[in-house]
């Protein structure tokens, strides 16, 4: 048993090595949001600014009374709010949200975002609507 075993691993390793995937190769990874700011809370809107490091992402956004449980990143993709497909990382967007939201009120908004590999972090930042 330990002879079959011991020809097996060595042709496993002959053929993994013969093949040149030992070849260390950068895995792919999930996008990261950073630099969350809200730049400007209008009576009924909110809009904002963020980072994000890798390519062919797509971010998703969710606004909620800053009472409400924070969402998990598959609510807030399936939640209603914006979508943005983002062409190029290492770029600053801008983008407003349009919900019609409740003038003088505290809400949190919350952003994720998706490629390939899966859901980034999700992040957050709690604002309030002008007068």
């Amino acid at each position: 048993m330990k002879k079959i075993l011991y020809s097996i691993l060595t042709l496993t390793l002959g053929l993994v090595l013969s093949s040149g995937s030992c070849t260390p190769q950068e895995a792919p990874e999930v996008p990261v949001i950073s630099n969350l700011t809200v730049l400007s809370t209008p009576p009924t809107n909110v809009y904002f600014i963020f980072d994000i490091d890798k390519d062919a992402s797509t971010v998703y956004s969710l606004v909620l009374l800053s009472t409400a449980s924070a969402p998990l990143a598959n609510a807030i993709k399936t939640g209603g709010g914006g979508t943005w497909i983002i062409p190029s990382a290492g770029t600053e967007y801008d983008w407003s949200y349009f919900p019609t939201l409740t003038p003088n009120t505290d809400y949190k908004l919350y952003l994720v975002a998706e490629n390939a590999v899966g859901f980034s972090n999700v992040v957050s930042i709690a604002f309030k609507t002008n007068p």
